[in-house]
Formats: structure tokens, sequence, C-alpha cells
């Protein structure tokens, strides 16, 4: 992965190493070792005598003394790369929690980069001091020698660019071929990592997955909250995304599945842009589509017109009357609609066709009749059965 602190380059692999034992340092031992780290780089001083390292390491053996070194290498890296490579706190913060340090330490460190940025920056932007390279002028032999084939004294010069008197060095062959050992030994020293080391970190997913250990949903950008079982990913540079390798389950993404639609419907455009039938039937399909579309809206409108016929008005009036009546007098409506029913009906039974009370009227005078009258004219009918 790219680091904006690093230049845009992989971060080294022994940075990854000491991000463990950062992580394991106390935020206050931090604080005072990251000002320390900081004021010493912009007064220039590289060497940490044992009297520096005392308040720093609580136990003062080998092994201690080397890792406080590291430490302190990593802290350094870090402040002079992002310094030099004008990063801001908001992306070394990303890349921090990125690379597996813990949150607390990190606002510390953001807090002395905020705080020292533009000062260390001017410190680190002077010239660089490097040494030229040596080589070898010639070759002599000893002049006090006893065996001139064995003994002899190797003269050495700088080869310098900018016009400053070169740098003479005389030495034996056999200190030169001492101190080729010894640089020997210091490079490995150096190199004891062995190549293509894995890492294991805890960093915060790239993307939404449920861990096959515990069957713990994990969201991207969080970690997993249950177990600590090893899950690996690996970088997909084709789609700019990452693949699940091992210990978990990608969920589904909609944003990768729109990509992948929207690749496939690109992709069948150009098929069709390239065959004329098939752009022809795409047309004729898409006319038979809008005049269905519009059938169906002409449908609409006309429904609607019926509609509007209708009294709204009215028909909320009649709502309205029904909610006021009080409960006695819809009971004695309903009886009055109850007895003229089955008044209807004797009446159908009896021959007499049925009216309703909106179009047939009693004469007054035929209310005063008798009742005897009456039954004569009704009994005079003829009756259909």
């Amino acid at each position: 992965m790219k680091f904006r602190f690093n230049g845009g380059l992989d971060c080294p692999e022994w940075i990854l190493s000491q991000i463990p034992e950062i992580a394991k340092t106390n935020t206050n031992e931090l604080q005072a070792l990251g000002t320390s780290v900081i004021e010493r780089t912009k007064a220039k001083k590289s060497e940490w005598a044992e009297a520096d390292t005392k308040s720093f390491c609580s136990e003062m053996s080998v092994d201690g003394l080397r890792a406080l070194k590291a430490k302190i290498a990593a802290l350094l890296f870090i402040f002079e790369k992002a310094s030099k490579n004008d990063c801001s706190c908001q992306d070394l913060e990303k890349e921090l929690l990125q690379l597996g340090v813990p949150s607390e330490h990190v606002c510390v460190l953001l807090e002395l980069y905020e705080s020292n940025r533009e000062t260390l920056g001017n410190s680190l932007a002077g010239p660089a001091v490097k040494a030229p390279s040596l080589t070898v002028l010639r070759r002599e032999p000893l002049p006090s020698a006893t065996d001139p084939s064995k003994s002899h004294f190797v003269r050495l010069h700088t080869l310098s660019s900018d016009g400053t008197p070169p740098t003479n060095l005389i030495t034996r062959k056999e200190e030169l071929a001492q101190i080729k050992l010894c640089m020997e030994g210091a490079v490995k020293q150096f190199e004891w990592l062995p190549r293509n080391r894995q890492f294991i970190q805890r960093v915060m997913t790239p993307f939404n997955m449920r861990c096959n250990t515990c069957n713990e949903y994990i969201y991207k950008g969080k970690k997993c909250p249950n177990c600590l079982a090893e899950i690996t990913f690996k970088t997909d540079i084709e789609n700019v995304d990452y693949q699940a390798e091992h210990g978990a389950t990608r969920l589904f993404d909609a944003f990768k599945f729109y990509q992948e639609q929207e690749r496939r419907e690109e992709v069948k455009e150009e098929e069709e842009k390239a065959d004329a039938m098939k752009m022809l039937e795409k047309r004729t399909k898409m006319s038979k589509i809008e005049m269905e579309a519009l059938g169906h809206i002409e449908e609409l409108q006309e429904a609607n017109r019926r509609h509007e016929k209708i009294d709204a008005i009215g028909y909320m009036n009649e709502v309205e009357q029904k909610r006021v009546l009080s409960m006695a007098e819809q009971m004695r409506q309903q009886e009055d609609d109850d007895e003229r029913e089955v008044q209807r009906l004797e009446e159908e039974e009896e021959g007499i066709p049925a009216t309703s009370s909106s179009s047939f009227a009693m004469p007054a005078d035929a209310l005063a009749m008798p009742t005897a009258s009456k039954t004569q004219k009704v009994s005079e009918m003829p009756s259909k059965r």
C-alpha cells in the first residue's frame, strides 16, 4: 500500500515491525520520547548518549537499549518523512491508524507533529551532508616491510565534484581487510530480518466482511471486536479494490454491484452499436413501449374525467349529516326503513305493485276513509293467484 507521509511509497518492513513496540509504550513515555526526538532533530543532534537514554529505558540491558534505539529510529522516520513530504495531519492520522497504531498513541503523535510541523520542516530543509566515496588511488609496498608481497599500504582519496580539495588516507592492506570484515558484520547485524517477511497487524478492514471463526460481522473501517483470528486480504489492482483471501467472507457491496452492472451495460451498448440490426430492434421495442405508455396515460385521463362528474360536495354533506344524527334518531330512522320494507313486501305478496315513498302520495280524503271501506276495496281487487 502507498502512504502519503512516505512520499507515496510503501511503508518499510522495519517500521511495521516497530508498530507493536510503539503500541506497548505508555502515552506519557511516548510523548516525552517524541518531544526529545523532535528537539534533537531541530538541533541536528543525531547521537544519543547513555545518559539521554536512561530516562526512557527501564531495563539498561543490550536488548533494552536496542529496542529503545529502534523505537527512536521509527519515530524519527515518521516525523522526518511526514515533514519533508508536507503530509497533512488528517492524512497522517488515517495512515497511522491503518498501520495499527492505537488511537491514543496517534493523538499524542499528531499533537507533537502539528505543534512542531513548521520548525521541523525548516530544520530539515537544509542541505544534507554526504561524504564522497573512497577510491583506491594506487598500491605501494611498505619500505620497511620484510615481505613486500604480503605487506602493502593502500593510498585512498576522495573524489569531489564541487571543487573542494580531496582527502588522502593511507592504511595497511590488512587493516583494509579488517575494515571490510567489520562492515560486512555490521550489514549482517542490520539485516537480521528475513526477506519477504509477513507481519501480523491489527488494521481496519477495507470492506464489509464476516469473520469465519466467530461469525461476527465486521463493517468497513472497523476491527474485529470479538476474536483475534487471522484474516488476510490482497489488493485488486485491476478494480482498485481488495479481495478476501482467508479467514473472512466478503459481504454484499451495493456500490460494487452497481459498478458491475454499469460495466455490463456499457459492454452491451458497445455490442449493439456495432450491430445495425440490434440497434433497429432496440428502437422498435422502445417505440412500442412508448405507444403502450401513451395508451395507459389516455386510460387514466378518461377515468379521471369520469370521476370528475361525481358531486363531491353533496357526498360530503350527506356523510356529515349522517355523522351529526344522534343514536336515537339513527335507530328511529332504521325502524322506519324496516317498516317501509315490510309494507312493500306485504303489498307484493297481495298483488299490489310496490311503489316508493317518494313517487306514491296518498290523498288527504283517502286518509280519512273508514277502515271497513278500505278493506272492502282491497278485497274487491282481483287476485293474481
